[in-house]
């Protein structure tokens, strides 16, 4: 039974993407709300408002469909969470890692970024 047991445990450690697959998720799923983000705010002069949130950007993403962005989270299964200044001039998009929770490291470390009209800044932290 302990040998089983062992198997099973390894065979899901391995399982696990790494801390590095998972940050680089991230990066990826960044990247393309930053596209978004810079599409809506050509058009609109401005980022989406709180209110408005990541779904405003559905129409800037063409490769997914309604169905997909609504379920649009993070590698640890949390929703990404979109802050915008009231003027529309930043917002920041985050994820709070596998806690879910502000702060953290390692697997539960903050991933932002942030846009400034236009000009879009990473800070891993």
């Amino acid at each position: 039974m302990s040998l089983l047991a062992a198997v099973f445990v390894g065979a899901n450690y391995l399982a696990r993407p790494s801390i590095m697959e998972q940050v680089s998720a991230v990066e990826a799923d960044h990247q393309m709300i930053r596209n978004a983000l810079e599409s809506f705010y050509s058009q609109h002069g401005r980022y989406p408002s709180n209110s408005e949130d990541l779904p405003a950007l559905l129409s800037y993403v063409p490769t997914m469909d309604a169905e997909e962005y609504w379920t649009l989270v993070d590698p640890w299964g949390n929703p990404y969470v979109y802050r915008a200044t009231s003027d529309g001039d930043m917002c920041t998009v985050m994820s709070l890692g596998a806690d879910g929770q502000h702060g953290g490291g390692e697997r539960n470390m903050d991933i932002r970024f942030s846009a400034t009209k236009k000009t879009i800044t990473v800070d891993p932290n």
